[in-house]
């Protein structure tokens, strides 16, 4: 062990045992449907748009909306602005939008799509707590889903990609930035893959190259943009699987970047551009109009 949160914890465990940590986690309140139970707790550093930046020590399990809400802890958004987009795992995890987009499939088919979701999980706990959190925020039909819902848990968070097969990545870090209404998403997206691009050390040839070219894509949107000619058939193609566009090219830089980098630089050096055409496409187009 070498985290310095974990070396920090085990001083408790040791006085106190392991299971007193457990239940220190968040657990659903009786009475719902399903029940969810998270164990342990984490320190999450938490900046950005909101009114108490800081570093929180909170049960593993409550959800992105009761540490950015409640006064205990960030105490709402900055200047009561709506929420844009959070950074889970600061660049790594790319950005999610506050509502993100889902497919539930209707009712006479929402069984079997649970129990399919389920299957594969490891522990009856993780099954438990996809299946509560299923059964209180992803009903049939559901096309959308209000990210403050999501719990602050790193296996919920690796379940919840192949449950909701989303068109981005999502993971979940200790470093966690929260942006407003007005945030310029497609200047943050190329902001951090400059940072992977800088901070490659340029040792295997697929992130060397790759993450320039990330990077290049970004500043190139950026310029035209900003000319006012950058249209959405070459951003987004003319049609679904158009393979003559930006959102194509990054997604075949992708492709090649993350099973063939040597280290996971490499890997999360596609995720803020992949993540920003992904889910903010009027973003992309459009300059934004209400600064922060």
């Amino acid at each position: 062990m070498n985290n310095v949160e974990t070396l920090a914890w085990a001083p408790y465990i040791v006085l106190n045992g392991g299971k007193q940590y457990a239940e220190r986690g968040w657990q659903s309140p009786e009475g719902q449907p399903a029940p969810m139970r998270f164990k342990g707790r984490r320190l999450l550093s938490i900046s950005g748009d909101v009114n108490r930046p800081g570093v929180y020590e909170v049960p593993v399990g409550i959800s992105f909306g009761e540490l950015i809400d409640n006064v205990k802890y960030c105490g709402g958004m900055l200047r009561d602005k709506p929420l844009k987009a959070i950074a889970p795992s600061g660049p790594s995890s790319g950005l999610m939008p506050a509502l993100i987009p889902v497919a539930i499939p209707a009712a006479d088919k929402y069984e079997e799509w649970l129990a399919r979701a389920v299957k594969g999980l490891r522990t009856d706990e993780e099954k438990a707590a996809i299946s509560g959190f299923a059964a209180r925020f992803l009903p049939p039909g559901a096309t959308t889903l209000d990210i403050r819902h999501l719990p602050l848990d790193l296996s919920f968070f690796r379940n919840i990609n192949g449950l909701l097969r989303l068109p981005a990545e999502a993971m979940l870090g200790a470093g966690i930035t929260v942006f407003a209404e007005g945030a310029d998403i497609l200047n943050l997206a190329v902001n951090f893959t400059r940072f992977f691009r800088n901070e490659s050390c340029g040792k295997c040839v697929p992130c060397r190259i790759g993450s320039q070219k990330l990077y290049q894509i970004g500043v190139e949107l950026l310029a035209r943009r900003a000319a006012g000619v950058l249209t959405r058939e070459e951003v987004f193609g003319a049609s679904k699987d158009d393979p003559a566009c930006v959102k194509a090219d990054v997604k075949l830089l992708g492709d090649v970047l993350q099973p063939t980098s040597i280290c996971g630089l490499g890997y999360v050096a596609p995720i803020p551009l992949g993540s920003a055409l992904a889910y903010f496409g009027p973003d992309i187009i459009k300059p934004i109009s209400d600064p922060l």
